[in-house]
């Protein structure tokens, strides 16, 4: 895919621990003339080397905003990040459940944690120019509008994915496929469409939810 150098691209990143392969979802979007998203590439099943080369591809635009859903940071000592706690109660207070903020260390998080730090600088190598998100797609997808019954049930319900994707597209992305190779799009392909969603909205600066950076130990904004 050749681009125009002024285009601005936004990435979306589900991420999957560095062993499952599968489950990582990535979406290239680019953002038209008359303001709307276009999905130039939705895809799954995505390792680093896959991702490399993605951010070589793209690295030639001016403008370049990736949203990772992973943690990009881990608090000294272990447990919650101030910004964690902070979204896991804003979440819940619109109706989402407590564990759909996890900490960064707990065992079910921690390898997760630890390629989303290496996929961030793997990000920073390849495209030094790209601004680097830490997102929450479910809970961006709430909070700009989606139904909540809906996006809560998209890792379980096929006609959920189905209706996320008809929400997505009014939302202004343009070009979501139906299906990829005979196969339909999957729970992680709508996250990745969440993470771009979240990107769009920071680089507009309408983030229905953003925790500023904290560097040098939380580098990057967490938005949705």
């Amino acid at each position: 895919m050749a681009y125009a150098p002024n285009d601005i691209c936004f990435v979306g990143l589900d991420l999957a621990g560095p062993a499952n392969w599968n489950d990582t979802a990535c979406c290239v979007a680019r953002m038209s003339a008359e303001g709307s998203l276009v999905v130039d590439s939705l895809g799954q099943n995505m390792s680093d080397g896959a991702l490399t080369d993605v951010f070589t591809e793209i690295s030639t635009h001016s403008s370049v905003v990736v949203g990772i859903d992973a943690p990009l940071s881990y608090q000294d000592g272990g447990g919650d990040r101030v910004r964690d706690k902070s979204l896991r109660e804003y979440l819940m207070d619109k109706g989402l459940h407590a564990g759909s903020v996890m900490t960064p260390t707990m065992t079910r998080m921690a390898y997760l944690t630890l390629r989303g730090i290496a996929v961030a600088r793997l990000v920073s190598s390849r495209c030094p120019h790209a601004e680097i998100l830490e997102v929450h797609p479910i809970g961006a997808m709430v909070l700009h509008g989606g139904d909540l019954e809906i996006i809560r049930t998209i890792k379980k319900t096929p006609s959920s994915i189905s209706e996320a994707l008809n929400w997505l597209s009014q939302q202004g992305l343009c070009g979501i496929p139906e299906a990829l190779e005979g196969r339909p799009v999957s729970d992680h392909m709508v996250a990745a469409l969440g993470c771009v969603l979240s990107a769009s909205a920071f680089n507009q600066q309408k983030s229905a939810w953003l925790h500023p950076a904290e560097p040098p130990h939380h580098p990057y904004p967490f938005v949705c």
